[in-house]
């Protein structure tokens, strides 16, 4: 038998069946939300007598159900996939000698071709390749990035051209962190991973960031 329940908000009727007894539905007239009652055993549902001259009843509009929470439709949305980490290698960290020699072999060259621009005018391309090398560097760590998510790890680099590699959590084989001695001091390192369709590393970052957290934070999504 349906149920029937009276909106508090419109005032209209509406009929309910009874397997929605005790659920959340929504009233076809205003949207407004309310709870269908769950009718007692001893309830006994009212008869109305109707003159056969009387006019037929308007139908009754569907009832939409709100999903109540823990439902499959919210733990669906749960599981949507989201960005947790993304990291790019450290330039300085990673070759903190080099970068200075470097920085001081452009300075340098630039001090001494600017007092011997009559004699040596090709000393003008010392600083200067020193300097697209430095930028080529520069680039080459910016465009090189691993972003964690909850469901895969992504690896994207590339100057001009991309590449993008990625392993899901669930797929890891291998999980390893290399740091030397002067790595740990500096706290970068070398993550590599593998999945477990492939005999090789398919991802491998130098010169991150805290690679203990990397591996921390993947290993807690690889179930």
């Amino acid at each position: 038998m349906p149920i029937r329940v009276k909106c508090p908000s419109c005032g209209r009727g509406i009929k309910a069946p009874s397997k929605y007894a005790g659920k959340i539905a929504k009233c076809p007239g205003c949207g407004n939300k309310l709870q269908v009652p769950i009718p007692s055993a001893k309830e006994k549902p009212p008869t109305t007598v109707e003159p056969t001259t009387s006019p037929a009843a308007p139908p009754v509009a569907p009832v939409a159900v709100v999903p109540a929470p823990g439902t499959v439709v919210q733990q669906a949305a749960m599981a949507k996939e989201q960005d947790l980490l993304k990291i790019n290698p450290a330039m300085l960290r990673t070759r903190p000698v080099a970068t200075i020699v470097l920085g001081f072999a452009i300075l340098f060259t630039l001090l001494v071709s600017a007092t011997n621009t009559s004699e040596t005018p090709q000393l003008w391309l010392i600083p200067l390749i020193l300097s697209l090398l430095f930028v080529v560097w520069f680039l080459e760590s910016k465009t090189t990035s691993l972003t964690i998510t909850t469901k895969r790890s992504i690896l994207r680099k590339g100057i001009l051209s991309k590449r993008t590699r990625e392993v899901r959590h669930s797929d890891v084989r291998l999980l390893q962190v290399d740091q030397s001695l002067f790595q740990r001091l500096m706290k970068v390192g070398t993550v590599s991973i593998a999945s477990a369709g492939h005999g090789e590393v398919e991802i491998a970052v130098s010169g991150i960031k805290d690679p203990e957290h990397i591996k921390e934070t993947i290993d807690g999504y690889r179930n």
